[in-house]
């Protein structure tokens, strides 16, 4: 009994979501469905582009603007995450037909609230309380947010109904219902809520429908540097310059970024040295370099920091009375971003890397043995020498 009240209330939200021409995420009308419209063997190419936003309050704002005759192309997007679709149709047309649903409600909220409703259980993406059947693959985006290929979907669901002999008695073809489900989430994110699509449904200029669910991003990072006298670590060294790079060969340009290390989650994107990159300037402590939040793309430019990524740094100004040669110790220059937590606004100050300059007049020590055979080499033939000589001497 539970369960078929809750089947009801879902199947009347989704009722909601459709004959409001809803299209996931509470999003504004668009067109609207019956029974009898529209090209029946035609299908809609249904593209997914997944949005990063910085907290809940932002998921919620995002909306109205992104309707399905738009395409966005100035958000930030997700790399990675991957969709699976499942018809819908059949449990909701029948719902219609029997009155258990009414068909005349145009909330603009329903969409969303069904996708709530219809969440997957834990641990078990495959089952829903409001059942339906996958249709195709995992579709997974790309650098861009959007689905490497569309979902290339039926306008017109098909099905027939049996009597108690397994006889069939009647063949359906209903406008189409589709519930989206983010099957893979990238790590650093909390993945969207499932979300409904109706078909058909109108198209952008492109030809596709175009829907922009939104994962919140929870992952934030540091690359924190400290430099220091290679002779005499406890030494700190203020005012060597230096670039941050990807392994892309990007460079790192924080907005509002100031010398030194403060901690502030910060915009940082990854461009050419052409385009002004952020000099960083290790501060009285010696201390520089940034915290921004998990990677992300706009457009064609990457932001933030990949917990997976390489980053090297290139020095550009030795402080005085040192030699540009920086060495990060022990990650052989290359490192990864450390995990941090926000809190209030600011992120925790971990241990970052040990970066090195040897004083000016110092040799590097780079194979301290070469050098040693090599001196010892030197004293021994001056030795021999002046044995040479205090013999010719004493012979004459």
């Amino acid at each position: 009994m539970m369960k078929k009240t809750f089947l009801k209330k879902a199947l009347t939200l989704l009722s909601a979501a459709v004959m409001a021409g809803a299209i996931g995420l509470g999003i504004g009308a668009g067109s609207r469905v019956s029974a009898d419209d529209g090209d029946k063997t035609g299908t809609t190419d249904v593209v997914v582009t997944k949005l990063a936003v910085p907290d809940e309050a932002k998921a919620k704002e995002v909306k109205g603007r992104y309707s399905t005759n738009e395409v966005v192309t100035d958000q930030k997007t997700v790399n990675g995450a991957g969709f699976v679709v499942y018809d819908i149709t059949q449990q909701y047309w029948d719902a219609v037909e029997h009155d258990v649903i009414q068909t005349d409600s145009k909330d603009p909220d329903m969409s969303t609230k069904v996708a709530e409703m219809a969440n997957p259980a834990e641990n078990a993406k495959d089952k829903f309380d409001v059942s339906g059947h996958q249709v195709g693959d995992e579709h997974i985006t790309d650098d861009n947010g959007t689905t490497s290929k569309p979902f290339n979907l039926p306008n017109y669901s098909t099905w027939t109904k049996k009597d108690a002999d397994g006889k069939v008695v009647q063949e359906l073809s209903k406008p189409a219902i589709y519930l989206f489900h983010e099957s893979t989430t990238p790590a650093g994110y909390k993945a969207s809520a499932n979300f409904v699509v109706s078909l058909p449904t109108e198209t952008a200029s492109d030809g596709m429908a175009h829907v922009y669910p939104k994962d919140v991003i929870n992952g934030h990072y540091q690359l924190k540097f400290t430099k220091v006298d290679a002779s005499n670590q406890k030494t700190v060294l203020q005012g060597a310059e230096f670039y941050i790079k990807n392994a892309a060969g990007k460079y790192a340009k924080v907005d509002g970024y100031s010398d030194g290390f403060d901690g502030t989650e910060k915009d940082v994107s990854w461009v050419d040295l052409t385009d002004g990159p952020t000099p960083f300037i290790s501060d009285s402590n010696g201390q520089f370099g940034f915290t921004a939040a998990i990677k992300y793309n706009v457009g064609s430019t990457e932001y933030g920091l990949d917990p997976n990524g390489k980053y090297t740094i290139e020095e550009t100004t030795a402080p005085k009375g040192y030699q540009k040669d920086a060495k990060i110790l022990g990650d052989d220059q290359e490192v990864s971003p450390k995990e941090v937590t926000p809190a209030e606004g600011e992120t925790e100050d971990t241990n970052g890397y040990t970066v090195t300059d040897t004083p000016q007049g110092i040799l590097p020590h780079t194979g301290g043995k070469g050098i040693i055979a090599i001196v010892a080499f030197g004293v021994a033939m001056t030795i021999i020498g002046l044995v040479a000589y205090s013999k010719r001497r004493a012979n004459a």
